[in-house]
């Protein structure tokens, strides 16, 4: 499997397949398929829209979920590498994820073109935070 089989999934929240995904689903096929290596978000429940609206509580969610396999927190878009996965503030004020892919591309969902690979610099001014994973947890 190459990356491009994971671009142009179409998009829905809370779904990891093929046929459909959520920006977490986007980072799960890439760890499974490309990188062969199985990142479960810990809390083991699909991310439904009803959970997205504690700013707080969200950010920790998100980076709680990915805690067993953290090396590292990442508060700087420059010392992003790839393979981290950056979260970052959506338009409606809620928070996505994305997959660094390279050192210019991010694989990440929007709900026109699904799954997408886009220019993560760009987000510079929504980036919350990133994570590093120790693919040795894996």
């Amino acid at each position: 499997m190459i990356l491009n089989d994971l671009i142009g999934i179409p998009y829905t929240l809370g779904r990891h397949d093929f046929n459909k995904c959520g920006c977490f689903g986007a980072v799960h096929l890439y760890y499974k398929h490309i990188l062969n290596k199985e990142l479960i978000f810990s809390d083991h429940k699909i991310i439904l829209p009803f959970w997205l609206r504690n700013r707080k509580k969200d950010i920790d969610r998100i980076t709680d979920g990915y805690a067993p396999y953290t090396e590292k927190i990442i508060t700087s878009i420059n010392d992003l590498r790839p393979n981290d996965i950056m979260i970052y503030r959506g338009l409606r004020d809620d928070f996505a994820v994305g997959v660094i892919v390279n050192n210019d591309k991010c694989l990440t969902t929007n709900k026109k073109t699904g799954t997408c690979l886009m220019t993560y610099k760009k987000f510079i001014r929504f980036f919350v935070k990133g994570i590093r994973i120790d693919e040795t947890k894996l």
